[in-house]
């Protein structure tokens, strides 16, 4: 049996997803049987969509055995986690970031050439998401053995190649927010962008480079059309960032 003490970096996350990231080695099936029988949280059964909160207690009622065996305690576990590495002072992947900014919540580097943001099947250490970790970890800031699922992680990814800003967040909520304002886009929407809108086309001949679901005048021109029609330039006029199709 192992009792579990959700933290806040664990608060607001489903039952189910929880617990596929804190037994890794375990299927999905596996994973769903545990919750109808051997999973309680606070004494009580929930189902898979309950969201956790913080300082509530989640009890597994498995060996220890078994449990060793789906979180992959005392092996390497899942390859480019970075936990099991982490918690050990040794093996510590080379730092090669630059810090541009940091608070308590996020941290933003600058990511250097050459350098892979996650690990892959050829580099599973020094890559920048452990460079990171590492960092923290000697800050005291992020203790890989009290938390069981989180672990800070950027919010946008460069490719191997490319030199630029990253950004991390150092807690749960702080990388909800930031995974969020850039899904939404933090510069905005020239014709007024709303938080939730999809992207309806990548056309580079559109009016308006985002066309987003909620902007009319990304879809009522026609496809590879040079000029607006004047039923759409008269239309309360045009937006800053559809000046050069007037």
């Amino acid at each position: 049996m192992r009792d579990i003490t959700i933290t806040a970096n664990d608060a607001g996350r489903r039952l189910d997803r929880f617990l596929r990231k804190y037994l890794r080695n375990a299927s999905l099936g596996e994973i769903y049987k545990l919750i109808r029988k051997d999973v309680k949280v606070d004494g009580r059964r929930r189902n898979e969509s309950y969201m956790l909160n913080e300082g509530e207690v989640l009890t597994l009622y498995i060996s220890d055995e078994v449990l060793a065996s789906l979180t992959g305690e005392g092996s390497a576990g899942r390859a480019g986690s970075g936990k099991t590495r982490s918690a050990s002072s040794s093996g510590k992947a080379k730092r090669q970031f630059r810090i541009i900014y940091e608070d308590d919540k996020v941290l933003i580097v600058s990511k250097p050439y050459g350098l892979l943001t996650h690990g892959d099947s050829h580099e599973k250490k020094n890559h920048l998401a452990n460079q990171v970790r590492d960092y923290l970890i000697e800050k005291g800031e992020y203790d890989p053995r009290s938390e069981k699922v989180f672990s800070p992680a950027p919010a946008n990814r460069l490719d191997r190649n490319t030199t630029g800003l990253v950004l991390f967040g150092k807690t749960s909520a702080a990388l909800k927010a930031l995974n969020e304002a850039i899904r939404e886009g933090i510069r905005g929407h020239p014709h007024g962008y709303k938080a939730g809108d999809r992207q309806i086309s990548s056309d580079k001949s559109s009016p308006c480079r985002y066309r987003t679901s909620s902007c009319r005048r990304c879809q009522v021109r026609p496809r590879n059309e040079r000029r607006l029609s004047s039923r759409v330039r008269n239309r309360s006029g045009i937006a800053e960032g559809c000046r050069q199709y007037k």
